[in-house]
């Protein structure tokens, strides 16, 4: 080796030591050392790191997932009202179709049924009772004892209307039977005046009686002819037997026709009948409770 020049020596021929010295002088100067403030400041900053990135998550949990799930769930409750709604309004308009038709029903038995109670009119259709004098036949021919207005509340009573109609058809069915039985009843007072009354007129103005039937026509006929033949005129009792049946026969009438115009009034009331409209309101109030059959 030549004076001031050094051989060179390879890491490998250098001793172990001189590399760590020469390592940790490299690791010195790339990172030169840090104190202990800075390396808890680098640690402080990547535990923020994780921190902030945990609390995002947590947040995102917490807060944006819970709002979805709450706008979710709050579109199903109202999708699920609207369908109760529709629902309820199908139940309610399918309820009130059940009631109109059990009150129609209701209506039609009704009708009939207090029409020939209270009109009596099985009277005017039935066969007399033979076995009956004929005063008694009469007195039955011509009996119109019925009060309407007492008999059709009572038919309504007898027929349970208020198992099946509501508050407010009941209320305005008995309205109308109470206008319809003070008309009828003011009718059955003025025909029992005019049959009481009619013996009386008859004498004084004998038009005021019907025609004979044409049975009793066609007998009086033949009598008057062979009384005419014979030359013997009618007699007293006779034209008074005539006059009295002819009596009879007109307040027979009178009384079968204030039963017929009793019976046609009230079914004619009864099945004209235009139930009042109804508010909602009172629609939901009166068929809460399940509809009865009608009886």
């Amino acid at each position: 080796m030549k004076p001031g020049r050094m051989k060179r020596l390879t890491p490998s021929r250098l001793p172990m030591n001189h590399l760590r010295r020469a390592n940790a002088t490299r690791r010195s100067q790339v990172h030169p050392p840090q104190s202990r403030l800075d390396l808890w400041l680098v640690r402080s900053g990547y535990i923020a790191q994780v921190g902030v990135l945990v609390a995002t998550i947590l947040g995102f949990y917490f807060t944006v997932i819970p709002l979805y799930q709450k706008a979710a769930l709050d579109e199903l409750i109202a999708q699920r009202e609207r369908d109760l709604r529709t629902a309820q309004i199908d139940i309610q308009k399918a309820k009130r179709e059940a009631y109109e038709q059990y009150r129609q029903n209701f209506m039609q038995r009704f009708s009939v049924a207090a029409a020939e109670r209270c009109s009596g009119s099985r009277a005017s259709f039935s066969q007399p009772d033979l076995g009956k004098s004929p005063d008694q036949r009469h007195e039955d021919s011509i009996r119109i004892d019925i009060n309407a207005a007492a008999c059709l509340d009572a038919a309504l009573l007898e027929q349970k209307a208020g198992e099946v109609l509501t508050g407010s058809d009941l209320a305005f069915l008995k309205a109308l039977l109470v206008d319809t039985g003070k008309s009828l009843e003011t009718k059955r007072i003025a025909a029992l005046s005019d049959i009481a009354q009619l013996p009386e007129k008859s004498r004084l103005n004998p038009s005021v009686l019907r025609p004979l039937g044409e049975f009793s026509a066609r007998a009086y006929d033949f009598e008057d002819r062979v009384a005419a033949a014979l030359k013997r005129p009618i007699s007293q009792e006779v034209a008074k037997s005539r006059l009295n049946l002819q009596v009879k026969q007109t307040q027979a009438a009178i009384a079968r026709e204030y039963r017929q115009h009793c019976f046609s009034s009230i079914l004619g009331a009864l099945r004209r009948l235009s139930w009042p409209a109804w508010d909602q309101h009172q629609y939901r109030q009166e068929l809460t409770q399940p509809i009865k059959s009608a009886p």
